[in-house]
């Protein structure tokens, strides 16, 4: 959530919505039997964590949640690990792929993710279900649903491997949670973004929004998210869709909680149209965020740094607004 320049986080607690898994196969995780240190983490409170890895990540598993489905974590981060780089070939956007594994940490209990998140990050950070931190580069995360697994066969390769292990495809909210904070984490991670830069609300929370487990489809921009589009459709028959001169540079939530789901899905909207209406401009823009130096940016700087990549706000509010009224139109 883009409430300062650190903490990205998803307050699914809030925001909570179904979402259906997808029949396809992240490497199979390897977790190790016995609880390590995390002496070596020092802002980690002192409790034991089971260690599981995936091509792309690292988990800590609090030992009292080691009973959730891992695999299936795995699975939906390899997924999107996958879909991410899809979305963002390096032939059109200023990327690397991830220098080593990215870090997770998760949680049975809410108090040991509230204790973590207070030492961790200074925060407190009760109301969220997951949040990615810029500060620590890692996602925090409340285990607090529970997978139902199904046996199915795998239609689709991840992580360069294929298995035949069974994979959950029943709805679960923390599927959502897991490909939206991850979105977050592989932005920066793969210096698409830059840690310590302030990015606006469509910029920050447009791109992880296009990154939800929702459908059984693949993620990204490229692709619809149904339950953003629909609150989008709402926001627009609502006369609620703000206008750009304001929410190009918009970093802070309103206290409202309709009025944050309005957000998020407008941020939504507003990225997926840059990318596939403008995308040089979007990788531009991008481009040019990611060379900015770290630190605060009055909202002036924020907007003159829309219109240096995509041009006069007007124009381009003109065409989002038509592009958000035909997709009210057609529903």
């Amino acid at each position: 959530m883009l409430r300062d320049a650190w903490l990205y986080g998803l307050a699914l607690a809030v925001l909570a919505a179904g979402g259906v898994g997808r029949d396809v196969r992240a490497d199979p995780p390897k977790a190790e039997p016995t609880a390590v240190s995390t002496a070596w983490l020092d802002d980690v409170p002192p409790m034991s964590f089971h260690v599981v890895k995936s091509a792309h990540f690292r988990l800590l598993i609090d030992a009292d949640a080691m009973q959730a489905n891992v695999k299936t974590i795995t699975h939906v981060l390899e997924v999107t690990h996958d879909d991410f780089f899809t979305a963002f070939p390096t032939d059109r956007f200023d990327h690397q792929a991830l220098a080593g594994p990215a870090m997770w940490v998760c949680f049975q209990a809410p108090k040991r993710f509230d204790r973590y998140a207070r030492l961790a990050d200074r925060r407190d950070m009760s109301h969220l279900r997951g949040y990615y931190s810029a500060r620590t580069n890692r996602v925090a995360l409340l285990l607090d649903d529970q997978p139902v697994a199904t046996t199915a066969h795998s239609s689709r390769t991840t992580g360069s491997q294929r298995d035949d292990q069974p994979v959950t495809l029943e709805p679960r909210r923390i599927d959502r949670r897991i490909s939206h904070e991850a979105a977050h984490q592989l932005a920066f991670n793969s210096r698409l973004y830059r840690r310590g830069v302030m990015y606006p609300l469509w910029a920050g929370e447009g791109l992880a929004t296009n990154f939800e487990r929702i459908t059984t489809g693949p993620l990204g921009p490229m692709y619809d998210n149904p339950d953003r589009h629909a609150r989008l459709v709402q926001v627009v028959r609502g006369g609620r869709l703000m206008r750009l001169h304001r929410f190009a540079s918009m970093v802070r939530l309103p206290e409202n909680h309709d009025a944050v789901v309005d957000c998020y899905a407008q941020a939504w909207g507003l990225f997926r149209f840059l990318y596939l209406h403008y995308p040089k401009q979007l990788s531009a823009y991008l481009a040019a965020a990611a060379n900015t130096e770290p630190g605060w940016r009055a909202t002036g700087e924020l907007r003159s740094a829309f219109i240096d990549a995509f041009g006069p706000i007007g124009p381009l509010d003109a065409a989002f607004t038509r592009w958000a009224d035909n997709l009210a139109d057609s529903d």
